[in-house]
Order: structure tokens, then sequence, then C-alpha cells
């Protein structure tokens, strides 16, 4: 079952400077699609998720051959003396012109590393998938932040309605205070009183305003837009009862991307150990290329030279000793896939811990809930009783302010114990990886 703790906001929000202000009507949904849209953290994180996809690729893993063109022309032009055999006499040949042109594509491809390049595509699948991972985590934490926030501006207006229900009250008395003082029936003590708690109500209006404005400002930010953008929310509370803890549990194990994220780091660290294992491996090579190159000359025996050709072949390389390299980075390696196994333990704990706690708190605050709410019905018709009593003049002016403060403090105390409520409903969603499931509903 669901217990509903209704709060309907339709009423325009008021500037610190008493203006009306026109309002656009933000639902819940449409923050939530508003924020991850815009969020900078969310963009962050998909921007990085794309770097990872775009690394996961067989040419990143080392699958693919590498392809070269070189080309050179060069000029010379040079005094050159020359003395043949058959000729006794030198020759004298001043600037003497020679170009050079040299084409040489080339081809080098790994055929075989030790089973290294599978392992190293294998590492940057996991971390596309961690990726993946991080952004559920940033689309999480926003979502929940969003939520919270959202329901914040709900408690807030809440209690400005309630301060202008007291406003109105205290008004009341401030007039009938007066109206008593004029005819003689009260002291001016009575009405200077009256009149000190009407501006301590007013004060406190205002304040809330303020508080109301900066709620409205933070939420802006989580969506991404301007802080100064004004808008209204009418929206239902409704605070689940139904949540198990087990299940809970169950679920935080399948679905929280912080675990699924230090799982994949787990996997990473242990393909880092069989990448640095493939290096004991022998790697074989296979070259190709071809050569094609034009030489002219006005000095020598060749005025002009040109020839053309391919060349292909394999090498082979094995790695018999350098420096025990291999065998010390492997160690790390052990050692770094150790951390991050243990790390994964660390945060199931931590974070099966965190749900249980705030399962707990979950309960008690489902509790007060249900005991604010039938406390504010009392405290509610205790102020109106003392109002009427204060009219009919068989109270005094203390009496109708206790119960005005008492009123108060009800109604506000329900509204923060609904929010918290909720609250605690939204952060079990978020550590067990359902709330963009619920969001969605």
């Amino acid at each position: 079952m669901k217990h509903l703790f209704s709060i309907i906001f339709i009423c325009a929000f008021l500037f610190v400077n008493n203006t009306a202000s026109a309002q656009n009507e933000l639902t819940l949904k449409e923050a939530i699609s508003i924020g991850l849209e815009n969020n900078y953290s969310i963009r962050i994180a998909k921007n990085t998720e794309e770097i990872a996809k775009l690394n996961a690729t067989p040419g990143a893993a080392g699958f693919l051959p590498i392809v070269g063109l070189n080309a050179t022309r060069s000029f010379s032009i040079d005094d050159v003396e020359q003395q043949f055999v058959n000729d006794p006499e030198p020759r004298q040949i001043d600037n003497a012109k020679t170009n050079n042109l040299s084409i040489n594509p080339s081809l080098q491809w790994t055929i075989f590393d030790g089973l290294g390049m599978f392992v190293a595509l294998e590492r940057l699948r996991e971390l596309e998938a961690e990726g993946l991972e991080n952004t559920k985590i940033a689309v999480e934490n926003t979502m929940a932040s969003i939520f919270n926030s959202f329901y914040l501006i709900a408690l807030e207006e809440a209690r400005l309605e309630v301060l202008e229900t007291t406003m109105d009250i205290s008004k009341e008395r401030l007039t009938i205070s007066k109206d008593k003082y004029e005819l003689g029936k009260a002291s001016k003590l009575e009405y200077l009183a009256a009149q000190v708690d009407y501006n301590t109500d007013s004060t406190a209006l205002i304040n809330q305003e303020v508080i109301i404005f900066t709620s409205k400002a933070n939420l802006n930010e989580l969506m991404g837009r301007d802080a100064s953008i004004d808008f209204s929310v009418a929206f239902e509370i409704e605070v689940s009862e139904d949540l198990v803890l087990d299940e809970l549990v169950n679920t935080l194990n399948v679905k929280n991307p912080q675990l699924l994220a230090a799982q994949r780091r787990k996997n990473v660290s242990y393909m880092q150990i069989k990448e640095i294992q493939a290096e004991r491996m022998p790697t074989l090579t296979l070259n190709g290329g071809y050569n094609y190159s034009v030489r002219n000359s006005d000095a020598g025996f060749l005025i002009s030279n040109r020839g053309s050709g391919f060349t292909y072949g394999a090498s082979a390389f094995l790695n018999v000793f350098n420096g025990n390299s291999v065998n010390r980075r492997a160690q790390i390696a052990k050692v770094q896939s150790l951390n991050a196994e243990l790390e994964v333990d660390q945060l199931q704990l931590q974070l099966e811990s965190d749900i249980k706690r705030a399962y707990t708190t979950h309960q008690k605050n489902i509790i007060l809930m249900n005991l604010e709410n039938a406390n504010q019905e009392i405290a509610k018709e205790n102020a109106e009783i003392a109002l009427e009593r204060y009219r009919l003049g068989v109270s005094n002016a203390l009496e109708l302010r206790e119960a005005q403060v008492n009123a108060v403090d009800a109604e506000t105390r329900a509204l923060v114990a609904a929010f918290n409520a909720k609250s605690s409903e939204i952060e079990l969603l978020r550590l067990s990886g359902e709330i963009i499931q619920y969001a969605q509903e």
C-alpha cells in the first residue's frame, strides 16, 4: 500500500519586492527531462563514454596493419671536377644539377603477438562498458538531486502557505486588539504586542520567499539552465511503504552502477595481467613495400637512373631478457588486480550497509510522517478554537499566540517529515539502481 501525503501547489511565487510575476508550471517529469539533457555532469560523462567507445576498436587493439607512404624529392647544384680511368684529362663541370625522386609505400602487419591483441580488444570493450556505467552513475545522482530539490521546493512553498495563513491570523488579531484598544476594552500593551507579532510573521514570510528563490535557483542549476528562471510546481508526493529490504539488496547487487563499474575495473586489471604475459611470447610481423626512385644528374657516368620494385618479408621477435621488466610489471599488475577485487568487496559491503541504514531511516520517517500528519490536524483545530475564543473575549492574546505558534510548528514538522520520508525513499531507489525505472513510471 502507499501512504498518500498530498501537497498541492498552484499559487504564484512571491518575489521579495512583493511584485507578482507570471510563471510557467514545471512538472517533475519535465524537470527530470531537462536535467538529463542539460546537466553538465551528465554531458561530461557521456563524452567520456564516447571516448571509450571510440577506443574499443580492432585498430586500437593492434589487429590492423600499419600502412605508410614516404616520398622524397631533393635538388642540388654542385661544381664538379671528374677524372676517369680511360681519360687522364680532368673534367670540370660548373653548376651541375642533380635531382632525386623517391617514393616508398610500406606495410607492416603484426599477425601474432602472443594473443595480446585479443586481450587488448576485450580490455577496451570492458572500458567501454565501464564508461556506460559511469554515465549511469551521473544520471542517477543527478536524478536523485533533482527529485530532492523539487520536493524541497514543495516543502518550502508549503511553509510559505503556512506562514501566509499565520499572517492572516496575526492580521485579524491585530485588527481585533486595535479595535479593543480604541474602545478602551484592552490596553495599549496588548495592541503593541499584536503589532510586534505581526511584524515578526512578516519578517518570517519575507525570509521564506528568499529561501524559495534560492531553492529554485539550485534546481535550475541542476537542470543546466539560468538560475533566475522562475516557475511554479503542482504535484502530489507519494511515499511508498512497500519497499522490502531483501529485494533492495538483491537488486543492488545486479543493478547498482557503482558496483558494476567497480567489477568492470576488476576485469580490466585482470586483462592487463594477460596482456603483459603475452609479451613473453614471440611476435611475428609481415613486412612489405614498394620502391620507386629516379635520379637525374649533369655529372657522372649516368645522366639518368630509374628503379622500381617490391620488397617483402617477415620478422620474428622474442624477448629473451629485458632486465626482468616483464616479470616486474606482471607482478605489479597482479597486486593491482588484487586491489581491484578488494575494492569491489569493500564497495559491496559499503553499499549494503548504506541501503540498510537508509531502509531503517525510511521506516522511521514513515512513522514520524504519520504521527506529524495527525498532530498537525489537532494543532490546526486548536488554533482555530483559540482564535474564536479570542474574538469572543474569553481568552487572552498570549493563549492565541501560543496556539498559533504550535500550529505553525506542527504543520512545518509534518511537511519536513513528508519530505524526509520521500528523500529516504529516493536514496533507497538510487542505491538499488531502480531510480531510473521509478522516474519512467
